[in-house]
């Protein structure tokens, strides 16, 4: 939907074309944080693991 100055307003089905879209839910700080803390703390448990094997 569009509108100018004067309040005129038009639509896309107006002007016979049709669109469709879809919102893609953002994620929440909550769920990107712990989810990067335990990769991180993972990755970490894993490279101290192979250092203490190897010496």
């Amino acid at each position: 939907m569009a509108e100018d100055n004067a309040n005129n307003t038009i639509t896309t089905e107006d002007m016979g074309y049709e669109y469709q879209y879809y919102v893609i839910p953002e994620f929440p700080l909550l769920i990107i944080m712990p989810l990067l803390m335990m990769t991180t703390l993972l990755a970490v448990i894993v490279c101290r693991r192979k250092h203490s094997v190897q010496m």
